[in-house]
């Protein structure tokens, strides 16, 4: 983040399953450490703390739904408004990869369709929903620090 110095954070909801746990005090270290940026949290389902544990940690909260600019910031992919295109989190999207000696490996991904893109979770306790994309849907996988596509045709 020193790289970068993003002035705005947007987390997309679940930030930690439901639970107050010792990741919070980490969570606010690197909150105060990057105070320059403004942390927001758009609430998802399980975003469930008191009030004070997120203002503690220098997190604003949205509820469910935000939109900026183009996009519609949301947990749920089912948040759809026409003019917006959607970016949501929720559903931890996956690819399983094939090799041709019948290896397998499931990776994390993101997922563009014409109006929702859903972005990938990398904890390492999220797990994965291992998606059936459509054919004209754009996925993309992180590979060696790169950004790789993987079309669509090549995972039906």
């Amino acid at each position: 983040m020193h790289r970068w110095k993003p002035e705005k954070v947007i987390i997309l909801g679940d930030l930690f399953h439901s639970a107050y746990n010792a990741q919070w005090e980490n969570f606010i270290l690197m909150t105060t450490r990057f105070a320059q940026a403004e942390w927001i949290l758009v609430k998802g389902n399980h975003d469930i703390l008191r009030e004070a544990h997120y203002t503690r940690s220098n997190l604003s909260l949205s509820d469910y739904a935000m939109p900026m600019g183009p996009f519609l910031l949301t947990h749920e992919p089912d948040e759809v408004v026409d003019d917006l295109y959607t970016l949501c989190g929720h559903i931890h999207p996956g690819l399983r990869l094939m090799g041709s000696a019948r290896q397998s490996m499931k990776v994390p991904c993101f997922s563009f369709s014409k109006q929702v893109g859903i972005l990938p979770a990398f904890g390492v306790f999220t797990g994965l929903h291992i998606l059936q994309p459509e054919t004209d849907d754009q996925l993309f996988v992180i590979a060696d620090k790169k950004v790789v596509e993987i079309p669509a045709k090549l995972v039906l």
